[in-house]
């Protein structure tokens, strides 16, 4: 269902409320990222979560026109949670 909203806000011009779209998912994204569970099929929902937003932000910016791709882009990319060398990725 997410993926099929951003590909048909991606078509057509991408508002504030989109982007406080992607602000929620990034925010969620932060905080999975953040708390990560001991439990181990947890875990497995968790990184199934995270693989699908990243993806979902991918598919987004492959299907943006190619005027606002960049600043759009920079935005997500700026909200986008970081790691430092101790985290563990996947």
């Amino acid at each position: 269902v997410l993926y099929e909203a951003v590909l048909f806000s991606a078509g057509s011009s991408t508002g504030p409320s989109v982007l406080e779209v992607f602000n929620n998912l990034l925010r969620h994204l932060k905080i999975s990222i953040d708390r990560k569970s001991s439990e181990e099929n947890m875990r497995k929902e968790e990184i199934k979560f995270e693989e699908v937003v990243v993806n979902t932000i991918g598919e987004f910016a492959n299907n943006l026109p190619d005027y606002q791709k960049i600043e759009i882009m920079m935005f997500i990319l700026g909200k986008f949670p970081h790691f430092t060398i101790d985290d563990e990725i996947g």
